[in-house]
């Protein structure tokens, strides 16, 4: 008799509680739980059946997990690409706006200004509902001259409010199009809460270039230097204006993928100064 219940006791009733306690930890997400499956005991099938099951199941998620991180990865390089047209468009209509040559011209423009904020608006609540894939966005660093920074500021500045000195004649290394979107950040954001010229300087230090983009505007306070380049941080001087405190965030995020670095300081003439350090090639 004791014999036979210690045959069942490891044939049947071991296993069985293995089993149980595996599919347990698989019920509660662990599908790296692993399963010793022995063919000759009762439940060798079993066993097996379960081990496939969780095996699959592991690979779906995984599948899954991918094509979600590649849709949401999208919509972020999506939104991030459409901002900056929008505020052109919008800054440009404004302009034009002041030298109507109608009311009706006027009115056509007003339309056109309101309807670009409403888009701007459904990008701001994208990078809301997404900002947790901003790390997805592709970076390709390259050589280039550093007079694309240059170039680089020009293009934002469809205001024509930068007055750009000599930047040192080198070869850096970052991604064009990431680099691009850094810039217009913080063009935009000057031309948002400062409305000011702004100075665009260059100089080496050590392996890098920094360059460093300054407006006469309020700033921040001094307490808050140190806030603004963090996710869904913003400045006191931005209370009323429309934003979801990612712009500077994310340009962070993406100076670190380029191996560079981004921070803020206040000059002792006033305003804010944003500086990129970006590597030499």
């Amino acid at each position: 008799m004791a014999a036979l219940l210690a045959w069942l006791h490891a044939r049947v009733l071991a296993p069985f509680t293995r089993l149980e306690r595996f599919a347990a930890r698989v019920a509660d997400g662990d599908l790296s739980a692993p399963l010793e499956v022995e063919r000759g005991q009762a439940f060798g099938a079993w066993s097996q059946s379960f081990d496939l099951l969780r095996t699959e199941l592991a690979a779906a998620r995984r599948r899954e997990a991918e094509e979600r991180a590649s849709k949401e990865a999208l919509i972020a390089e999506i939104g991030h690409d459409l901002r900056t047209p929008v505020a052109t468009i919008c800054a440009t209509a404004e302009l034009l706006e002041l030298s109507a040559r109608s009311p009706a011209d006027a009115e056509r423009l007003a339309v056109i200004q309101a309807k670009g904020r409403q888009v701007d608006a459904l990008i701001g609540d994208l990078f809301h509902a997404h900002d947790s894939q901003i790390a997805a966005l592709g970076v390709t660093p390259e050589e280039m001259s550093s007079q694309v920074l240059a170039d680089l500021v020009r293009q934002a500045d469809h205001r024509g409010l930068a007055r750009i000195g000599v930047l040192p004649a080198v070869l850096v290394r970052a991604d064009r199009r990431r680099l691009a979107q850094v810039v217009d950040n913080i063009v935009q954001n000057s031309y948002k809460y400062a409305d000011t010229p702004i100075e665009v300087t260059g100089r080496l230090d050590g392996e890098s270039l920094e360059l460093s983009l300054t407006d006469s505007g309020p700033g921040v306070q001094a307490s808050e230097i140190g806030l603004i380049l963090a996710r869904g941080q913003r400045g006191d001087n931005a209370a009323g204006t429309p934003g979801h405190g990612l712009g500077l965030f994310i340009c962070a995020q993406l100076m670190e993928r380029m191996g560079g670095h981004i921070r803020a300081s206040l000059p002792q003439a006033g305003g804010l100064r944003v500086t990129l350090t970006v590597p030499l090639a």
